[in-house]
């Protein structure tokens, strides 16, 4: 485990250094360091991305070792995004009991299979992780080759299917100004003052949560987080 952590590790420190790495990484980070869908950056900046450079890209393969770094820098950003409800489900035990069985019971691959996929609630699958008391490394590598090596090269593959097989329609219907807000220095300037408060704000609220739940422990009633459905199809 700790070997492939290393080899993954080094992966990472790799792509981060390709030119706008830390931007798409920050840009993942804020999509996840919230409990719940967070802001929807692949969305507002993968997506306007890859579909610009695949309206002007003469070869889909070109197209898609073009923006892979980004879409590899942008997953990286989310998987660590991921880290802190795990830490948080550490200071006490939450009820998401269906998820926690279901971790104890398939292991590594169930939380892999839940990373694989937009799943706006994977947050429950960190806080049933630290509840159950598994190794870091356990929880974060799944996590880590599922959103970053399987789920973002996924996304990035329909999003440059679509602009370059749809080329037509992206340059009819697509403003000129969307495909082109991740190269704009006033949107770049916006995404990181975003990227401060969002962070900041995300911090603020998961150390008053943990705070909250140690101050609360001698009491006879904890309140519980609902059961989550083991698969969620819907994600923003």
């Amino acid at each position: 485990m700790f070997t492939l952590f290393g080899s993954l590790a080094t992966v990472a420190a790799a792509v981060l250094l390709t030119p706008g790495g830390v931007f798409w990484f920050a840009a993942g980070l804020v999509s996840a360091l919230a409990l719940g869908p967070g802001i929807p950056t692949g969305t507002l900046y993968l997506l306007p991305y890859s579909l610009e450079t695949a309206t002007k890209s003469t070869s889909l393969c070109q197209t898609l070792l073009h923006t892979l770094p980004a879409a590899l820098c942008w997953g990286l950003g989310t998987s660590v995004g991921e880290i802190p409800p795990f830490f948080m489900g550490r200071t006490k035990p939450v009820g998401a009991d269906k998820v926690a069985s279901l971790i104890q019971t398939k292991g590594r691959g169930f939380i892999f299979l839940m990373a694989c996929y937009p799943n706006v609630l994977f947050d429950y699958v960190g806080l049933a992780c630290g509840s159950l008391k598994v190794p870091f490394l356990f929880f974060f590598v799944p996590t880590l080759l599922g959103k970053t090596f399987v789920k973002a090269p996924l996304q990035n593959l329909l999003y440059c299917s679509v602009g370059f097989y749809g080329r037509d329609v992206v340059a009819k219907h697509v403003p000129e100004w969307l495909l082109r807000n991740t190269s704009n220095t006033t949107m770049s300037t916006t995404m990181n003052a975003v990227c401060v408060v969002v962070t900041v704000c995300s911090c603020c609220m998961y150390l008053r949560l943990i705070y909250h739940k140690k101050d609360h422990s001698n009491c006879d009633h904890h309140p519980t987080l609902p059961v989550v459905p083991s698969l969620v199809l819907h994600a923003p």
